[in-house]
């Protein structure tokens, strides 16, 4: 709740004030600290042992999986980014979510959804299956678990022996697309010499288009793709 005891006495931080201040007197925040715990203790009663009702979860990023993006998203929006889409969603309908870690109870949840991180443990790949056995829908973002815990890409075919099994899928091939309407795969391009904005015409890129089914309408995909390989003893 309280970012630090006291601050400290030299470095970046020096006025990032602790609870008690540089000469080891407790004021105004020490009072307010206080009052605070003192409130929280007389409401433990009414609080402990309740939680927030969460019928779907998302797998909250962490530091770890948004730096791992940065190093590549590949036109992909980040592990948060994508993960705050679909909150908005829900949240301007009603629809009760949060955000929940995989090693977390996801036994009251109706939905798990992970957006896109790409790196993964098979042990989080057990507790979505147990989840999933027992009525829980789990969805996985594209190029999750395709990287291992040091950011580097896996060396089996994604996303990999787990999830694969969980998900029933293999990642045959996979790869950028130009935004909806756009020339081609960079509006501003970074070079050497600074930035570089592309002429208005049609790249080559712009002809590589995939198209897809959801119920009757047929669309063309943007920004990314994957082609999966459905394993025939998936449902």
């Amino acid at each position: 709740m309280f970012f630090r005891w006291r601050p400290a006495h030299f470095g970046a931080e020096i006025y990032w004030m602790g609870i008690i201040d540089h000469d080891d007197i407790g004021r105004h925040r020490y009072e307010e600290a206080k009052r605070f715990a003192t409130e929280m203790i007389a409401l433990a009663p009414k609080i402990l042992g309740t939680y927030v009702r969460m019928d779907v979860g998302i797998a909250g990023s962490d530091f770890d999986h948004q730096e791992a993006h940065k190093t590549y998203p590949i036109g992909l929006p980040s592990p948060q980014g994508d993960a705050i889409l679909l909150h908005q969603y829900c949240y301007d309908r009603g629809i009760a979510c949060g955000f929940i870690h995989p090693e977390d109870d996801l036994s009251r949840l109706k939905l798990f959804y992970v957006p896109h991180w790409v790196m993964w443990k098979d042990e989080w790949t057990a507790k979505l299956e147990a989840f999933a056995e027992a009525g829980g829908t789990v969805v996985i973002g594209a190029r999750t678990g395709t990287r291992t815990g040091d950011n580097h890409v896996i060396r089996e075919t994604a996303p990999g022996t787990a999830l694969s099994k969980l998900t029933g899928v293999r990642v045959e091939d996979f790869g950028r697309l130009t935004a909806p309407g756009a020339n081609g795969l960079f509006d501003v391009m970074e070079r050497s010499g600074g930035l570089v904005i592309p002429p208005n015409k049609p790249a080559e890129s712009n002809r590589r288009q995939r198209r897809f089914k959801i119920g009757n309408r047929e669309m063309t995909a943007g920004h990314f793709y994957e082609n999966l390989i459905i394993e025939p003893t998936s449902k």
